[in-house]
């Protein structure tokens, strides 16, 4: 079942996968958690060559946030993201990485524009 955005007819994509014998509820991340992610993988230092400061995102860093976000069953957190046999951890970080980018999944109509009653009598027609 996927979560819904209260103010928009917008759903939030899950997954349910099973990995060994461990199961896993993904949930697609938000542009505001996604954000959040960002801001804690990225840090600000000099540039080697010019000196002046710049921002430099750590993408391992990244995709980690965004595991432990996207995993919403077991909690995920960096002690149990950390002691995960590395073929788990990457599969993990393979299907947020599919989630996050899976354009094709979104369906997307076009619409003919439809005037109402008010509009009609604007121009005449009603």
């Amino acid at each position: 079942m996927a979560a819904r955005v209260s103010q928009l007819n917008v759903e939030f994509p899950e997954r349910r996968v099973k990995i060994g014998e461990q199961k896993f509820t993904l949930r697609s991340l938000s542009i505001s958690d996604y954000d959040d992610c960002l801001k804690k993988a990225t840090t600000t230092r000099p540039d080697p060559v010019t000196g002046e400061d710049r921002d430099f995102t750590d993408n391992q860093a990244l995709l980690r946030f965004m595991v432990m976000k996207c995993v919403v069953s077991p909690k995920m957190t960096p002690d149990v993201l950390g002691n995960l046999p590395t073929p788990i951890a990457f599969t993990l970080n393979r299907l947020v990485n599919e989630m996050h980018f899976d354009l094709d999944s979104v369906k997307v109509e076009d619409i003919e524009d439809e005037e109402d009653e008010e509009g009609a009598d604007d121009k005449g027609e009603g």
